[in-house]
C-alpha cells in the first residue's frame, strides 16, 4: 500500500482524496485493488493505553545485522543500546548481551571466522559512511584494522570456507562504481577481483562455493534496472555470465545451494515483475517458484538444502515463505 499512496501523492489533491487508498485483503495481485472510501477506513484504538511523552517517544534504538556463530551457538549483531551502533553478541539460545567493541563510529556487518575465533566488520570514521575492515576476536579483545586505507572504503566482507580468505565490496572515493576484492588473512594481502570498466555497474557479493574455488556475484547497473549473476575463479579471476539476456532485465542471487549446484535468485524475467526462481548452474536453467504480480523477493537455502524461504509483499504487507525443495509446497510463516 505505501507503493501506491507514493504514487498517488503525485496527483492533485482534488484526485487524491477522491482515489483515497485501496482495499487490498483479497486481492490477487495489484489489478485486482479496488477503490476504498477513506472515511470507512479505521485505525485500532486501545482505550487503556497511556499517551507516551515526546522524550520516550524519540528514545528508540535499533538492532541490525544479525550473524551465526559457525557453531550456532552465539549471534553477532550491531546496536545502539549505548548511544553509538557497535558490535554486540549474545547466546543463541537467549541471554545478556555482550559489548565486543566500543567506538563512537559505526560498526556493523560482522562476520564469524569459519574456525569461530574471529570476527570481522566495517567500521567507518565520523559518520562518512567510508569504511575499513576490523577483525576482533570473538571472545573480545583489541580490535585491529585489516585495511587502514583512508581513500578506500572496503566492506561487507565474508570468509572463504576454508577461512583463508576474505572477498569484500572495494571502491575509491575517486570511483563512482564498487567493485570486489580478495584479502589473504594471514598476509592482509588485497587483490582486485572485478576491475570493473563500466562507469555504472557495481558488483555485490552472492556466495562462495564449498572448496572455495569460485565466487558467484551480481553485476548492475547503477539504475537498478539491469543486473546478471556471474561465477567468478577466485583464483584467477576469469568471469561467467549465467544469465544471459536482451534488454533490461534483473537476475539478482541470493543464496547458494549447500551442493553448489542451484542458486536462488529474483528475477523481473516473467513481465515485468519480481518473481522468485531457482538457477541450476550448469544448465542455466529457471525454474520459477512463484507467479504472482506481486513484490517476491529470494532469501536463503537451509544449511541442508532441502528448504529455502522468499518474502512476498502485497501491496505492503510483507510475509515470508519456506519452501520445501523436493516438491515446490510453499508454507507461509
Amino acid at each position: 500500500m505505501l507503493s501506491l499512496v507514493m504514487r498517488l501523492m503525485k496527483l492533485p489533491l482534488p484526485v487524491l482524496i477522491a482515489a483515497s487508498l485501496l482495499a487490498t485483503l483479497g486481492a490477487t495481485s495489484p489489478d485486482d485493488r479496488t477503490i476504498t472510501a477513506p472515511r470507512s477506513i479505521t485505525s485500532p484504538a486501545n482505550p487503556e493505553a497511556e499517551p507516551i511523552s515526546i522524550k520516550d517517544l524519540y528514545y528508540t534504538r535499533s538492532v541490525i545485522a544479525p550473524s551465526w556463530s559457525r557453531d550456532g551457538r552465539e549471534i553477532v549483531f550491531t546496536t545502539n543500546l549505548t548511544g553509538r551502533f557497535n558490535l554486540w553478541k549474545v547466546p543463541a539460545g537467549g541471554g545478556w548481551p555482550i559489548q565486543l567493541a566500543q567506538s563512537d563510529d559505526r560498526q556493523e556487518g560482522g562476520q564469524w571466522s569459519p574456525d569461530g575465533k574471529w570476527i570481522v566488520y566495517d567500521q567507518d570514521f565520523g559518520g562518512g559512511a567510508f569504511f575499513d575492515l576490523f577483525a576482533i576476536r570473538s571472545t573480545g579483545g583489541e580490535p585491529v584494522n585489516l585495511t587502514a586505507t583512508p581513500e578506500i572504503s572496503e566492506e561487507g566482507a565474508r570468509w572463504s570456507p576454508d577461512g583463508r580468505r576474505l572477498v569484500f565490496s572495494y571502491r575509491p572515493k575517486t570511483a563512482s562504481v564498487v567493485n570486489l576484492a580478495l584479502m589473504d588473512w594471514h598476509t592482509r594481502t588485497v587483490t582486485n577481483l572485478t576491475n570493473e570498466k563500466a562507469k555504472d555497474r557495481n558488483w555485490g557479493f552472492d556466495g562462495w562455493s564449498r572448496d572455495g574455488r569460485f565466487i558467484y556475484a551480481d553485476r548492475g547497473n547503477v539504475g537498478g534496472t539491469d543486473s546478471d549473476v556471474y561465477q567468478i575463479d577466485a583464483s584467477s579471476g576469469n568471469k561467467e555470465g549465467l544469465t544471459p539476456h536482451q534488454g533490461q532485465i534483473l537476475y539478482d542471487a541470493s543464496s547458494l545451494s549447500p551442493d553448489d549446484r542451484t542458486l536462488l535468485i529474483t528475477s523481473n524475467e516473467k513481465g515485468g515483475y519480481n518473481n522468485v526462481a531457482l538457477l541450476d548452474i550448469a544448465t542455466r536453467k529457471l525454474t520459477w517458484v512463484t507467479h504472482t504480480q506481486w513484490d517476491a523477493v529470494s532469501g536463503d537455502f537451509s544449511p541442508d538444502g532441502k528448504t529455502f524461504t522468499y518474502t512476498l509483499d502485497e501491496d505492503g504487507r510483507t510475509d515470508t515463505y519456506l519452501v520445501e525443495r523436493s516438491t515446490g509446497r510453499a508454507e507461509r510463516l
